[in-house]
């Protein structure tokens, strides 16, 4: 008897058969209108999260029945070298499949990201940015992603040769706005921080690799001046010649009561309290002024963030570059022509106005312009310059040649 196609998503089931392990059961939704199965990329995140052993049995539902396939251990472990067992089972499944998962960050230039794009269907997913990085460092949790560029380039230092770099940067944002200090401190601007000791979440997130290079560029106050401590779990080891203390203590905490002098975060918990009750204040008084002087005098909108694929993922999809970097270019060229959010805040056609002229009417350029080539390097110096590369890194390295041809 055939089952009734069902109304909605259709539930795709895993379960981890190793006997020293229980039932791990992920549920993922399926296109019910294909009779065929739509694996791969959320099964890796969850293989490689789990780090699953042992044969592994699928039961694929979708609307003709129930249909059952098994990864015995030994086909699971034949795989090329230096591919990790969850990319490989990722391979298995995804055989045949002409389709893409995006993970990213949730901007209006992509809101209608998703679609075909050079025979492939690109969908879009929208997750909590530091839960893509750390999937993507610790596990290559994702074919496709927004990723930290400053770890990117790391990455590449290292001779990471399983991920790949496509020119589209979802993500810019000055650096500024990033240093704060208690309402009380003497301090009065970045000149003040030599000799002070100076909290970061983590000490290679991209922001931070941003904000010490423009302390020493735009202020004449380099990093190595400062005393820096760090909390939580860092992405990477830093080579020696940092002066970095690591802490287990929260350091807003430790800034709020004295024991550090200031603070380098983008989002500290003190800006969402009532403006009577924080206890912070930015260290750089009028920030929009100092962005504004920074990119009138060194030309520079930060990168923050790029679009990356797994070496598997373009094996298996060779015109995923294309099909990435055309899905970005169209979502946001959609999103330039909407004006979103010009009729949400007072004045905000008039501040769109002036700030595409500001920026030659794409404040988001795609592809390797001069511009952006000179961001990349701008960031790759700093790196090195930081100890967190063993070599500045040119742009050329960074990008694949069918990668760097790409233009909007």
């Amino acid at each position: 008897m055939v089952a009734p196609r069902p109304a909605g998503p259709v539930l795709y089931r895993q379960h981890a058969l190793d006997e020293d392990a229980a039932a791990i059961h992920f549920v993922f939704k399926i296109d019910h209108r294909r009779t065929a199965v739509l694996p791969g990329q959320l099964a890796v995140v969850d293989l490689a999260r789990y780090d699953l052993v042992g044969e592994q049995r699928i039961e694929i539902m979708d609307g003709v029945g129930l249909h059952r396939r098994r990864v015995p251990p030994a086909k699971a472990e034949r795989r090329e070298p230096g591919l990790h067992r969850a990319e490989h089972i990722a391979c298995l499944f995804a055989q045949g499949r002409q389709t893409i998962d995006i993970y990213g960050g949730d901007y209006e230039h992509v809101l209608d990201l998703s679609g075909p794009r050079q025979g492939i269907e690109v969908r879009y997913v929208v997750r909590p940015l530091l839960e893509i990085f750390e999937g993507m460092l610790a596990n290559r949790s994702y074919e496709a992603c927004e990723f930290s560029l400053s770890n990117y380039i790391m990455l590449k230092d290292r001779g990471a040769a399983w991920l790949h770099a496509v020119p589209v940067f979802p993500y810019r944002a000055f650096r500024h706005s990033t240093l704060y200090v208690r309402r009380d401190s003497p301090m009065q601007g970045p000149a003040d921080l030599a000799g002070k000791t100076v909290g970061v979440p983590d000490y290679s997130m991209t922001a931070a690799v941003w904000t010490r290079g423009i302390l020493g560029e735009q202020y004449g106050v380099h990093w190595s001046k400062m005393k820096w401590v760090a909390s939580g779990r860092q992405r990477f080891s830093v080579i020696e010649g940092v002066d970095l203390t690591m802490t287990d203590l929260d350091l807003e905490t430790e800034l709020a009561e004295g024991r550090i002098d200031a603070l380098l975060t983008p989002t500290p918990r003190d800006e969402t309290l009532p403006k009577g009750e924080r206890r912070l204040r930015s260290l750089i008084a009028n920030v929009q002024e100092a962005e504004e002087a920074y990119v009138r005098d060194y030309g520079v909108y930060p990168i923050n963030h790029v679009i990356v694929m797994r070496e598997d993922a373009l094996a298996r999809l060779p015109r995923l570059p294309q099909a990435l970097f055309e899905a970005y270019a169209d979502a946001k060229a959609r999103a330039y022509k909407r004006r979103l959010g010009t009729t949400l805040v007072p004045w905000g056609m008039r501040h769109w106005v002036k700030m595409f002229d500001q920026f030659d009417g794409d404040p988001l350029p795609y592809g390797l312009t001069p511009l952006n080539r000179s961001v990349v390097e701008r960031l790759a110096g700093f790196l090195h310059d930081q100890k967190l590369t063993s070599r500045k890194l040119s742009v050329d390295e960074l990008f694949l040649p069918q990668c760097r041809a790409l233009a909007a």
